[in-house]
């Protein structure tokens, strides 16, 4: 916001050749809130799996999920070359 008076100006009007500033800053708002939905929902999704009383209380699709991220092999940290 700074950036965009700095350079437009505080008058009131359309603000020229800050379409750059304005398309950045409509990018990463758009990127925050996508971070922050998917926050959301993983936090959801783990509270559902760590709240529930047994399988049957997950839905299909949770099931899935938990069922391939415990086939998923687990990766060590540091890789042997040689």
């Amino acid at each position: 916001m700074e950036i965009h008076a700095h350079l437009g100006g505080d008058e009131r009007g359309r603000r020229h050749q800050l379409e750059v500033l304005n398309k950045s800053a409509v990018i990463l708002i758009t990127a925050i809130w996508e971070a922050y939905c998917e926050d959301i929902v993983a936090e959801a999704v783990e509270h559902n799996i760590e709240h529930a009383t047994n399988a049957v209380d997950l839905s299909k699709e949770i099931k899935k999920l938990v069922s391939k991220e415990l086939k998923r092999p687990k990766r060590n940290c540091c890789m042997e070359f040689g």
